[in-house]
């Protein structure tokens, strides 16, 4: 089978303010990763393609199915904290509630096997993780950084597509929360997927996690009136 292209996966919004953002890399760390060449459930695990405040990013192949997919994992220090989990559990959710041509679809939700640590072995269940689509155009952020441009035709067509999946996700009782190039992606056919709903907020006040005051987004991309 020939080799995937390196794909490039909306990784983890900014969780507060002050945060500078997805820490994006292009190939395999050079520390000791326990994920990579290893196994989840059904999914094969290959290389990770990036990390962020709320998880890290792998390439992987879905055995029962033979297909690409993207698994994403929360960290190991957030795993005991309640509302991290329920995050990442919400972001898994609303991304499956969604069925649009333009938004990343999740396809499963699982465990992490515990492993061992420094006071010996932990038995029981590990942190979470989710598979979900691989997109491998790269994202809009990554275009942009190539110093290439999209002309005036593209882009609109473009726009109109991630309008369409935010009328989606709106439809579903979502709200995204943290649109920016680097979470929208583009598929080889050149059309936009909206990923990355690890800050989206349901319309339904009492489903909410966000504390009242809360910064959350991605600075330089918030609206005006959240930033003030």
């Amino acid at each position: 089978m020939p080799a995937l292209p390196q794909p490039s996966l909306g990784l983890d919004a900014t969780v507060q303010a002050s945060d500078s953002g997805v820490i994006t890399t292009p190939a395999r760390v050079s520390s000791p990763d326990r994920h990579e060449s290893g196994r989840l459930d059904h999914f094969i695990v290959d290389r990770k393609l990036g990390s962020g405040g709320m998880g890290a990013v792998y390439m992987a192949r879905d055995a029962s199915l033979d297909r690409p997919v993207a698994i994403k994992i929360l960290p190991d220090e957030l795993a005991l904290k309640a509302e991290a989990q329920e995050r990442f559990i919400r972001e898994a959710q609303a991304q499956a509630r969604l069925s649009s041509p333009h938004v990343v679809q999740i396809y499963f939700i699982g465990h992490v096997p515990g492993t061992d640590g420094p006071a010996g072995p932990r038995s029981g269940l590990g942190s979470l993780y989710f598979a979900m689509e691989l997109v491998d155009g790269g994202s809009l952020e990554q275009l942009l950084d190539r110093g290439e441009r999209l002309d005036p035709e593209d882009a609109r067509r473009l726009m109109i597509q991630v309008a369409a999946g935010l009328r989606d996700a709106h439809a579903a009782g979502i709200v995204h929360r943290d649109i920016k190039p680097g979470n929208l992606l583009l598929d080889r056919k050149r059309d936009v997927k909206i990923a990355d709903f690890g800050l989206a907020k349901p319309r339904d006040p009492k489903l909410g996690l966000t504390r009242d005051g809360a910064v959350l987004g991605t600075p330089l991309y918030m609206a005006p009136e959240q930033a003030m």
